[in-house]
């Protein structure tokens, strides 16, 4: 594949990351407070959603899910582009990646949506017991996250692997511009969508590297 299609789709990429890390904002930041990751354990306690919530329109969840679903396609151009970068060095690489980023992005969309969903549903009912049940309910139905997560290692590990064994033709400090060091570097700053970050410098530096 041409190497200017290729750093389209990877600025592509980065485009996606960027506005989903919008959408993830929508689904975090509120005028009450913000919602973080080790919260989500708590997500039942008592009035801690409903006063997160307060005042929040079931518009805004639902425009995230939806916007999400959509700006999920322009990262997928960004991680086929490494994808069809790594499989002309390697078809087994290649090929191990391409089907790590179908499993990901497509269960990633179910993902966005679902949770998108949970927080409209707690609104649209009221934000009271009732309303906070069937939240919780569709919030622990189906481990769409877990899938998602584990298609999303196996990418990276597989990608560190095709540059640390010299099979992608790339410079070994290549491998510190991909999203799992990216990630330990930020992971300390607590940073709402630090995954998306990660992501759109690892692609920032891919395009010079192609």
């Amino acid at each position: 594949m041409n190497l200017t299609v290729l750093r389209i789709m990877l600025a592509s990429g980065i485009a996606g990351h960027a506005l989903n890390m919008y959408c993830d904002r929508l689904l975090s930041v509120f005028p009450n407070g913000m919602l973080k990751l080790e919260d989500l354990k708590d997500i039942g306690n008592e009035g801690k959603m409903a006063k997160l919530l307060e005042g929040v329109s079931a518009d805004v969840p639902m425009r995230s899910a939806i916007l999400g679903a959509f700006f999920l396609l322009l990262q997928f151009f960004g991680y086929f582009a490494i994808t069809a970068y790594i499989y002309g060095h390697s078809v087994w690489y290649g090929s191990i990646l391409f089907v790590s980023i179908a499993l990901f992005l497509i269960i990633g969309t179910a993902h966005h949506v679902k949770y998108g969903l949970v927080e409209y549903v707690f609104i649209k009912l009221g934000r009271d017991d009732r309303a906070k049940a069937l939240m919780l309910d569709l919030y622990n139905s189906a481990p769409v996250t877990r899938i998602c997560y584990a298609g999303y290692l196996v990418f990276i590990f597989t990608l560190i692997a095709a540059i640390v064994s010299g099979t992608a033709a790339l410079p070994l400090w290549a491998a510190l511009f991909t999203i799992l060091p990216l990630l330990l570097i930020l992971a300390p700053f607590r940073i709402i969508g630090t995954l998306h970050i990660a992501a759109m410098i690892s692609m920032l530096a891919w395009i010079f590297l192609l």
